[in-house]
């Protein structure tokens, strides 16, 4: 069958470069969004909900994206469903899926006045039969190996009843930086064997998967009550709080947004050259609004961003003496916090500060700068952005589990806590 040869060819994509995460692979492939239906279809905060829905919901879940080629490209969508820690599963797509697995995106639109051209794709996904994650996978024409992006999203039913708080954490050294996650699980009639391995817990902050927390085992279980403790007393669930996203407002041509110290609008394509950055560890927590690294997208001129928003080159610049041997980068939801060339910060001697140009669509933006460690290879946010315990984060507890009878990891309980 077709599928078959579909899925034997994503394998082998996958054996070489193919990502079961949130990533593209093309650079004229720009602002890939999923995100649940809103009520009110247009309106730019839809985007701010994460792509995690019921599995009975009445809302689907959309896709959007920009291809910056302009030239009218065919694309197409597979859907690959994966385990809890997103290993492809063993399952087949009809499995998961009634409808088959291969998806043609009719519905599109050319930018209208912009000065970079593009055009806008849209994509209603289609309804899972199972709860648990999933990867969106689109790919051009007919060849299933050129893939442009891949997304995340989970479906979940809540078959367990999760209790949960976020408080300082109760480790004393990380009492002013550190927040902690306490939360119990009642798993009632649901069929668990084994309470400590049974159940796979996932505790994301702020839709972040760099940072996800997992492998936590309850402290407690109670056998009698059905019911798992994870409130630990050393620090195991405990997560920094770090600190408010920086963001800037790119919507307007005619004035200059939040965060935004010149405007060029030159022929070709604007620039916007932000304020100057410093670091704010080691200063007093202040607390601002922000969308916990996220971003939406929209014109002030004629709130029809999806197709007329356009695209500007802004340049980050982050004022402070340079790092030996570290690497800084500037990361948020954009560009789901990885770390590249693209976005790597440049210290420039002269004005003593690092600099880093970017390509952004008109809207309102989160960000903040991270620091990769050369030995480990892993990227903090701290040693520039500081950490407080008071910071203001969302966190959504995941909870998986296998249920007799069945091939594969279902999310079975969901829940989020401020």
């Amino acid at each position: 069958m077709i599928n078959q040869a579909i899925a034997q060819t994503i394998t082998e994509r996958n054996r070489a470069q193919l990502r079961y995460t949130d990533w593209i692979y093309d650079a004229r492939i720009a602002t890939p969004l999923v995100y649940p239906a809103g009520t009110e279809p247009g309106n730019p905060s839809n985007t701010l909900n994460p792509p995690v829905i019921p599995l009975n919901d009445e809302r689907p879940l959309l896709l959007e994206f920009d291809d910056l080629r302009g030239d009218g490209a065919e694309f197409r969508a597979y859907i690959l469903h994966c385990n809890a820690d997103w290993t492809p599963s063993v399952l087949s797509a009809v499995e998961y899926l009634s409808d088959y697995n291969d998806f043609p995106l009719y519905t599109y639109q050319t930018a209208a006045q912009t000065k970079v051209p593009y055009i806008h794709y849209t994509f209603e996904l289609p309804r899972v039969k199972l709860p648990g994650n999933y990867v969106l996978l689109v790919y051009r024409g007919r060849n299933v190996a050129d893939v442009m992006l891949t997304r995340r999203f989970m479906v979940y039913t809540n078959q367990l009843n999760i209790g949960a708080k976020v408080a300082f954490s109760t480790n004393v050294q990380l009492r002013n930086t550190h927040q902690q996650v306490d939360f119990d699980i009642s798993y009632g009639n649901f069929q668990v064997l084994n309470p400590r391995e049974d159940l796979a817990v996932v505790i994301r902050q702020n839709y972040r998967w760099d940072n996800a927390l997992t492998g936590l085992k309850p402290f407690t279980v109670n056998e009698f009550d059905r019911k798992l403790d994870f409130r630990f007393f050393n620090g195991e669930n405990s997560i920094p709080g770090n600190n408010e996203f920086r963001f800037f407002d790119i919507r307007s041509t005619q004035t200059r947004g939040f965060g935004v110290n010149t405007i060029e609008r030159r022929a070709g394509q604007n620039n916007a050259l932000l304020n100057t950055d410093t670091p704010q560890q080691g200063l007093a927590y202040i607390q601002t609004s922000d969308f916990d690294g996220l971003f939406v997208i929209d014109n002030t001129e004629t709130h029809r961003g999806a197709t007329e928003a356009d695209y500007w080159q802004v340049t980050f610049t982050l004022k402070m003496p340079e790092l030996p041997d570290r690497a800084v980068y500037v990361v948020g939801a954009f560009n789901f916090y990885n770390r590249s060339d693209a976005n790597r910060l440049i210290y420039n001697p002269v004005l003593g500060a690092y600099q880093v140009t970017m390509p952004f669509k008109q809207g309102v933006w989160n960000y903040a700068y991270t620091v990769e460690n050369p030995t480990t290879r892993q990227a903090d946010t701290r040693p520039i952005e500081g950490s407080y315990s008071v910071t203001q984060n969302t966190y959504e507890i995941l909870v998986y589990a296998r249920p007799l009878g069945t091939r594969a990891d279902q999310l079975v309980g969901y829940r989020v806590v401020k």
